[in-house]
């Protein structure tokens, strides 16, 4: 048996396997229309497979994939190719939606604030040497090491004194 971490999981999509799992064994299973009210341990143990769920108040289960469920007869009729028709009337369309996890920015403060300066000026390239200038509080190595990395990841060309910006890489903050 695979052991069950409560921990929030890294990644951002949400995890069925485990949401199977959990209402499998939940203390008030889940009714004819997918709803249950959670415990503190089960509203925990459902946010960390990467859903909203609060305890104490009505939950809504989201609809779940058709490969996972179709065979369990207590969870055959929340599968999302489960035919409209056959749902209860009292069936609320408003599930419990998957959780947003931060994910950390792309580029860093000063890279956005190179892209921005590169993004306003009029031919879309600016001097390195007044690149630096514009800069002054920065040291040279690290603008070096910056501008790099931004060339690396495709954001800006350096050929020569020129520093050009590439097509649609300025993100206006």
């Amino acid at each position: 048996m695979r052991s069950r971490s409560t921990r929030p999981r890294v990644d951002s999509c949400p995890d069925y396997d485990s949401l199977i799992w959990v209402l499998t064994y939940l203390r008030r299973p889940l009714d004819h229309v997918g709803e249950t009210v959670l415990s503190r341990t089960e509203a925990r143990k459902i946010r960390a497979c990467g859903f909203q769920a609060r305890a104490g108040c009505i939950w809504r289960c989201p609809l779940l994939p058709d490969e996972l469920v179709l065979d369990n007869p207590m969870l055959g009729h929340l599968a999302a190719g489960y035919d409209q028709f056959y749902r209860s009337r009292k069936w609320n369309p408003k599930r419990a939606q998957p959780l947003h996890r931060y994910q950390p920015p792309t580029l860093t403060t000063i890279e956005t604030r190179i892209l921005n300066l590169l993004g306003r000026t009029r031919l879309g390239r600016l001097a390195k040497r007044a690149l630096q200038q514009r800069l002054w509080r920065y040291p040279a190595s690290f603008l070096n090491h910056v501008l790099k990395s931004l060339a690396l990841k495709g954001y800006l060309e350096w050929k020569g004194p020129w520093i050009y910006c590439t097509s649609g890489a300025s993100p206006q903050i």
